[in-house]
């Protein structure tokens, strides 16, 4: 009776395991142009913080962003995701990508400025 009870106590914890799945941050580098994303050269960083968990892309901000435009390509260059959010700050957003598994360059653009941010993931 006992090692039933123990089996099934471990059969639950590896079926509970894959629901407490860790968001991986993104690291987003700057195309070399005008620093618009940090205003300036302030100690203060307000480029938008990205991570994903699994297929789905959270983007935080800690200032609005309106018109964010967010692609994905895989390593081709052909985009596979495409869309325009807005985000008020300091909220997360949840895109999900519904991409197959694989290797892709993430690209934000805001829509009023020239500034890009680029970032790898792979799912």
């Amino acid at each position: 009776m006992k090692n039933r009870s123990w089996i099934l106590l471990l059969m639950s914890l590896f079926l509970v395991c894959p629901l407490f799945a860790d968001e991986e941050p993104i690291d987003m580098d700057e195309e070399p142009s005008t620093d618009r994303w940090n205003r300036g050269n302030r100690s203060i960083d307000y480029r938008p913080l990205v991570s994903h968990d699994g297929d789905i892309l959270y983007i935080y901000s800690e200032v609005p962003l309106v018109g964010l435009r967010v692609m994905l390509k895989d390593m081709n260059g052909m985009i596979v995701y495409s869309n325009v959010a807005s985000i008020a700050s300091k909220e997360k957003i949840a895109l999900p990508l519904m991409i197959g598994s694989g290797s892709y360059i993430i690209e934000l653009n805001e829509s009023c400025s020239h500034n890009v941010l680029y970032g790898y993931i792979t799912i």
